[in-house]
């Protein structure tokens, strides 16, 4: 184990404690540290970089998680001509309250590649700022949004643009890929048969599901005037 990949480690572990302690606060967008953020199409330009040089992102560079990479570049590049928003999304352009997006992923991450590019195609068609941000670079983040002690990304995360408030967290995965996941573990089915099943899954679905959860969330912040 290299010596970053510790020093990642031990400081997911200190902040795992804070929370644990009580000693974090609740966030405001004002709070994050967006420096080194990233629009969507600078995120693809990213993962197009990283395939062409055999690489991946974050601190581990294994030949697994490189493939992994490349596998979601085709398929991000695939979702991103056949995408189709459903007519339930023209209720709420122009009538949402303003909103920030904040998302934690990574390139090697199947579950980003099957949801980011409809989240990029709604946060553009909604006019709403949508910042991408890396897992390991940015371990207070997945600390705080964790999903039962688990470091699970796609994490969204939404923001009263005029307030900073946080509105709402989707993730890691739409309700049925997470239910079908987490029944395969406890049935100790193999991580690569369950997601063969779960991109299959994913392939049949082609994001209805997640679209109705957005639209089902979004609904929320609707303005009433």
């Amino acid at each position: 184990m290299s010596g970053t990949y510790s020093a990642l480690l031990l400081f997911h572990h200190v902040i795992s404690i804070l929370y644990m302690t009580g000693f974090m606060t609740p966030i405001q967008f004002s709070d994050l540290d967006l420096s080194r953020a990233v629009d969507f199409d600078t995120y693809l330009q990213k993962m197009q970089e990283w395939v062409a040089q055999g690489a991946t992102s974050g601190p581990v560079q294994s030949e697994s998680l490189i493939q992994y990479t490349k596998l979601n570049l085709a398929r991000m590049e695939r979702q991103l001509k056949t995408i189709q928003l459903l007519p339930e999304q023209e209720v709420l352009e122009g009538r949402l309250r303003p909103m920030e997006w904040v998302v934690i992923t990574e390139s090697w991450c199947g579950d980003a590649a099957q949801t980011l590019p409809l989240m990029y195609i709604t946060a553009k068609f909604l006019h709403i700022p949508m910042h991408l941000v890396l897992r390991d670079e940015h371990p207070e983040l997945i600390e705080r949004y964790h999903t039962n002690g688990a470091h699970a990304i796609p994490k969204l995360v939404m923001f009263d643009r005029e307030t900073g408030e946080e509105l709402a967290v989707w993730g890691p995965r739409p309700e049925p890929a997470q239910t079908m996941v987490l029944s395969a573990k406890q049935a100790g089915i193999p991580h690569d048969d369950y997601l063969r099943d779960l991109h299959t899954w994913y392939g049949r679905d082609k994001n209805l599901t997640l679209q109705t959860e957005l639209v089902e969330l979004l609904m929320q912040f609707r303005r009433t005037a």
